[in-house]
């Protein structure tokens, strides 16, 4: 028994420093990886609440489509 107690003590600790790390990877090269186009949808990237925040925004939208290669316009009369 108490060989099994050291192999999980050494095992969660093990746990600790991987998942962390593994987290971290994948957050910060997950999108390069995977999927290397940037994507500006404006309910996102535009704030919606505050007006002045949002007429920024707005403003923006010209440099963004300037270094952009392609446009898709999803539009619904609900939104």
């Amino acid at each position: 028994k108490h060989g099994g107690e050291v192999y999980q003590s050494a095992y969660n600790c093990l746990a600790v420093i991987i998942c962390p790390l593994l987290f971290l990877f994948v957050a910060v090269f997950w999108q390069h990886a995977c999927w290397p186009r940037k994507v500006f949808v404006d309910k996102f990237c535009i704030h919606q609440t505050d007006e002045k925040l949002k007429k920024n925004g707005i403003r923006s939208i010209a440099g963004v489509l300037k270094h952009s290669e392609q446009l898709v316009v999803l539009w619904s009369t609900s939104y």
